[in-house]
C-alpha cells in the first residue's frame, strides 16, 4: 500500500489544482462576462508560476479587446458621443452637461439571449466605473483633505436635495389648487419669518400662480426645508424602529444562551453586560450608518400634511349640483330601488 502514496498524492494534487482553477476561471469569466479558450484541465499539469502567466495574459488580452471596442475610433463610446453632437457641443462650456455625458458612457446596451424563451433581447450593460479611477486620485491626498472634500460635497449635495424637495412641494401644491392659507400651523410659521410676517399675510391667500417671482425662490426654499426635515425624521424613527427590533430580538438570544459561558469558566453576568454594551454600540453605529446613507438615497413622494389638508377641504366643499339651460338648478333623480325577490 505505501508504495501508492506518491500516486495517490500526485492524484490528489491534481484534482484539487483543477478545482481552485476551475474556480478561478469561473470567477473571471463571469467577473468579464465572457467564455476563455483557456481550460481547467489543460492547466491543471502544469506549475502554478505558468498558471499565473497564462490567466494574466488572458486578462490582458480580454481588457485590450474591451478598451477597443468601447474607446477605439468606432467603439461604442464614439458611436454615441457621435449620436448626441448637441450635448457635445454643450458641453464644452457646460458642466452639467458634461457630467451627463460621463454619465451616458457608463452604460450601454448589448444583446443577450433570453433563456426561457430564447429570443434576442436588448439588455443594459455597465461599460466604465470610475470608482478606480478617482480611488487613484485620492490615494495620494491626505486623509483631512479627502474628509473636508467629502463633507463639502454632501453638504452641496444636501442643499441641492433640499432645492429639488421645495420644487416638488411647490408643484404638488399648485396642481391641487392649494394657497399656503391652508399649510400646517408650523410651516406657515416657518413660512411667514422666512419672507417677513407683513408680507405673508398678503400672500398667502393667492394662488401660486399669482405669487411674484421674488417671493417664490424664498418660499420654495423654505418648503424644501420643511420637507427635508420632515423626511429625515421618518427615516431616523424608521431606522430606530427596525434596529430597535433587531437589537432586542440579538439580546434575547444573548439571555438564552449566556449560560453556556459558565463551561468556559467565565461568569455569566460579567460576558452579558460586556456584550451587551458591545451590541448596544453597535446598534448606534448601525443607526448612524443607515440614516446618512438613506438620506442621499432618497426619492421624494407626496407629503401626507397636505393631501389630509386636501382631504379636508374637500369635504367642507358644498355639494355640486347640475345646472339647465335656463339657470335653474337640476337635481339628479334619485335612483330606483330594486325589489328584492323572495326565495322560496
Amino acid at each position: 500500500p505505501w508504495g501508492q502514496k506518491p500516486w495517490l498524492q500526485d492524484a490528489l494534487r491534481t484534482n484539487l489544482t483543477t478545482l481552485y482553477v476551475r474556480r478561478l476561471l469561473l470567477t473571471l469569466e463571469r467577473r468579464f462576462n465572457e467564455s476563455w479558450p483557456l481550460k481547467a484541465a489543460d492547466l491543471a499539469s502544469q506549475p502554478w508560476k505558468e498558471i499565473r502567466t497564462q490567466v494574466l495574459a488572458q486578462i490582458q488580452s480580454t481588457m485590450e479587446r474591451r478598451k477597443q471596442r468601447l474607446l477605439g475610433s468606432e467603439g461604442e463610446i464614439a458611436r454615441d458621443l457621435e449620436a448626441n453632437q448637441e450635448h457635445l457641443t454643450a458641453a464644452l462650456n457646460d458642466q452639467d452637461e458634461r457630467l451627463r455625458l460621463l454619465q451616458l458612457t457608463t452604460q450601454g446596451m448589448r444583446i443577450t439571449f433570453d433563456p426561457k424563451s430564447h429570443r434576442k433581447q436588448l439588455t443594459t450593460a455597465p461599460r466604465l466605473t470610475y470608482v478606480y479611477a478617482m480611488a487613484q486620485k485620492l490615494e495620494a491626498l491626505p486623509a483631512q483633505q479627502v474628509t473636508e472634500q467629502v463633507l463639502a460635497h454632501l453638504e452641496e449635495a444636501q442643499a441641492v436635495f433640499q432645492t429639488i424637495f421645495g420644487h416638488a412641494e411647490w408643484e404638488h401644491l399648485r396642481n391641487q389648487e392649494v394657497t399656503l392659507k391652508k399649510l400646517a400651523v408650523n410651516s406657515k410659521d416657518i413660512l411667514a419669518e422666512t419672507v417677513g410676517k407683513e408680507r405673508f399675510e398678503r400672500l398667502e391667500s393667492l394662488s401660486l400662480d399669482e405669487i411674484p417671482a421674488e417671493d417664490q425662490a424664498p418660499l420654495i426654499q423654505a418648503l424644501g426645508k420643511i420637507a427635508q426635515n420632515r423626511i429625515y425624521r421618518q427615516l431616523l424613527l424608521a431606522t430606530i424602529t427596525q434596529s430597535w427590533v433587531e437589537y432586542l430580538t440579538r439580546m434575547e438570544a444573548l439571555r438564552v444562551s449566556i449560560s453556556m459561558e459558565s463551561y468556559a469558566q467565565r461568569d455569566p453576568l460579567v460576558q452579558y453586560k460586556s456584550q451587551a454594551s458591545t451590541m448596544f454600540t453597535e446598534l448606534l453605529s448601525e443607526v448612524r450608518q443607515t440614516v446618512i446613507s438613506k438620506m442621499y438615497r432618497y426619492r421624494p413622494s407626496l407629503p401626507a400634511e397636505y393631501t389630509t389638508g386636501l382631504r379636508s377641504a374637500a369635504r367642507a366643499q358644498p355639494e355640486l349640483a347640475l345646472v339647465g339651460a335656463g339657470g335653474s338648478r337640476v337635481n339628479n333623480p334619485p335612483a330606483k330601488s330594486k325589489k328584492k325577490r323572495k326565495r322560496h
